[in-house]
């Protein structure tokens, strides 16, 4: 299977939060931790990475809905559990059940992550619990285990002859072939074409990106630069650190953190998903290889310059729409419906590519928004894909909050 970086390097400082005075020692705390670090050590594709993260989330809330009933079921539909079912211990059930079905090879490190999380949950109460909770995972796992075995989708030609030059597309750079979870398909989204190659657009986005995004510029400034490098690590994991930091702060209970979660979870999977479906439906070059190779005939300026080089390494995939702006616009619109539009307790992260260095942010907003000009200041993306990018999120964040998960009607 494609390996990619580890989801440590994406999901930035997860330990930042983790031991902040406002984090919670309950099963979500816990168990997200522990799927992020079995996810991690799996070394999968990405789009199978992000999958596994939404079956945990997913089959916790389901389990942990059942209990109490707050909002609809979609997935698994059940009657209610008895009363006095113990909630982090159904949790603990639904988590562990999805992880080893995912990743049979780590069943006896699960196995010994159950014992000692339900050591301090009374016995007459936890095995019934734990058992409701693995069944309840059993359907979401048959409904979805098939979307990390489905195969990669196959290679365009070793060359393909796309509108800024010639662009090989190598085969890390295949996507996996996934089912949605809250879109009726791929494509539901899917954007407008990019500019074309002899456009006034490309030509204002490409002048701005040779100036902001180049190794050597003299326009950009030290904290434009810092931004830059501090996004080059842009994973969309990033983003349980966001949710886990302000769903704290905001002192909800359980059972609306792990709605939060699971929510952002699908967004962020289907964000991924819709964001390779246009990308290969388009097949637009990465700015690298336009920059250094086409002649475009409509503003001089944007004439190829074979020496320019990105601030930072540029992965060599197709860059229309810029798939991090996909996932940050999903993700902002579901915490800003669910959190509001204005000020928040502070959001902190830090990056493995800008070591010391510390981001903070008092909106949701202009945390989305600086995931989309890293890409511009990175030399990574051009603004019209990250605003597009952005545009496609809100879209499928909304859709998602419409559809999933809503109160139940008492």
């Amino acid at each position: 299977m494609i390996t990619t970086p580890p989801l440590r390097s994406l999901v930035f400082a997860y330990a930042l939060f983790v031991s902040a005075s406002f984090a919670r020692a309950d099963a979500l705390t816990d168990w997200n931790q522990t799927a992020l670090d079995t996810v991690d050590a799996s070394g999968e594709h990405l789009g199978y990475r992000l999958q596994a993260m939404a079956m945990v989330h997913v089959a916790m809330l389901e389990a942990l809905n059942f209990i109490q009933g707050r909002y609809k079921p979609h997935f698994v539909v059940v009657p209610p559990m008895p009363a006095g079912m113990s909630p982090d211990a159904t949790v603990t059930g639904a988590a562990h059940h999805v992880l080893v079905e995912l990743y049979p090879d780590r069943k006896d490190a699960l196995d010994a992550k159950v014992k000692a999380s339900l050591q301090a949950i009374p016995d007459d109460t936890k095995s019934s619990s734990v058992i409701a909770g693995k069944s309840i995972a059993a359907v979401i796992c048959a409904l979805r285990l098939g979307d990390s075995g489905d195969p990669l989708e196959p290679d365009k030609p070793s060359a393909v002859q796309v509108t800024q030059g010639l662009f090989v597309v190598p085969n890390g750079a295949r996507r996996p072939k996934l089912e949605t979870w809250t879109l009726d398909t791929a494509r539901q989204f899917r954007p407008a074409p990019p500019p074309g190659p002899n456009s006034r657009r490309w030509a204002e986005d490409a002048n701005e990106l040779k100036l902001m995004g180049g190794l050597i510029s003299t326009v950009r400034t030290p904290e434009q630069t810092q931004i830059g490098r501090f996004w080059s690590d842009a994973g969309p994991l990033s983003w349980n650190a966001i949710v886990e930091q302000l769903v704290a702060a905001k002192g909800l209970g359980l059972i609306e953190r792990t709605r939060i979660h699971a929510l952002v979870s699908m967004a962020i999977a289907d964000a991924y998903t819709a964001a390779w479906d246009a990308q290969y439906a388009y097949s637009f070059g990465p700015p690298l290889a336009a920059l250094r190779n086409r002649v475009n005939s409509d503003d001089r300026d944007a004439n190829q310059d074979s020496g320019w080089l990105p601030l930072v390494d540029a992965p060599t995939r197709f860059e229309y729409p810029c798939a991090p702006c996909v996932a940050s616009g999903a993700v902002a619109a579901i915490l800003e419906s669910e959190l509001g539009s204005g000020g928040v307790p502070e959001i902190t992260l830090t990056s493995n590519a800008a070591p010391g260095v510390t981001r903070r942010w008092t909106r949701i907003r202009d945390y989305a928004d600086e995931v989309s000009v890293g890409q511009i200041y990175g030399g990574r993306s051009y603004r019209t894909a990250t605003e597009v990018g952005q545009e496609i999120g809100k879209k499928i964040g909304h859709y998602a909050l419409l559809r999933y998960f809503t109160p139940a009607k008492l």
